[in-house]
């Protein structure tokens, strides 16, 4: 790949997303870091803590790794992290027309695994823990087999659109499978009536 682009862009550093630039459009780099880091991580559209919450469980696995100096499991939360501040920096990084944390979607692997032991330990508890981790994974369950099931249920916007869309309560993807799948399981109800 990078030979390719040294070959046909004249450096092995550029992207064909920086292609852009060469145009005199918006630059590749350099979006708003925050909104971007918000963004991937809480916002309605693309946060993912809004469709996959079981994966805050993975914040105490990063703690406990580096804690017990876990060889493995410490370079996984590493990657992460830079992963996650890379998309953050990007001027896309909502990613376009998609559902849910796609830009994000290289962090679950990882993410599981250190959510594991976070979740197995919660599990064995008896009270509010246990709790927790039933509601965190039933919701990442649910909204993304709405997701799968459903996508797309609102219609393609154009890119200054889409963005807008995903800070919206109202007017995203999430909202609309989600929408879709209760419809559904109305029509399937009703069935029975």
């Amino acid at each position: 790949m990078r030979v390719y682009a040294w070959y046909y862009w004249g450096s092995p550093l550029v992207l064909a997303e920086n292609m852009i630039v060469l145009n005199g459009e918006v630059p590749f780099w350099g979006g708003n870091f925050l909104e971007g880091l918000a963004g991937v991580l809480v916002s309605p559209g693309r946060g993912l803590f809004v469709y996959s919450p079981f994966l805050l469980l993975a914040l105490a696995g990063m703690m406990a790794a580096i804690i017990r100096r876990d060889t493995f499991l410490v370079p996984v939360a590493a990657g992460i992290v830079l992963y996650i501040l890379t998309v953050a920096i990007w001027n896309n990084w909502y990613g376009g027309k998609s559902f849910g944390t796609r830009m994000l979607s290289e962090t679950l692997p990882g993410g599981m695994l250190l959510a594991a032991q976070s979740m197995m330990t919660w599990w064995k508890d008896v009270g509010w823990r246990k709790a927790t981790v039933l509601i965190l994974a039933a919701w990442s369950v649910l909204v993304n087999y709405a997701g799968a099931r459903h996508y797309p249920s609102v219609p393609f916007r154009g890119d200054k659109e889409e963005h807008r869309a995903v800070w919206s309560l109202q007017d995203t993807e999430l909202v609309g499978c989600l929408d879709a799948l209760r419809l559904r399981i109305e029509g399937h109800l009703a069935k029975f009536r």
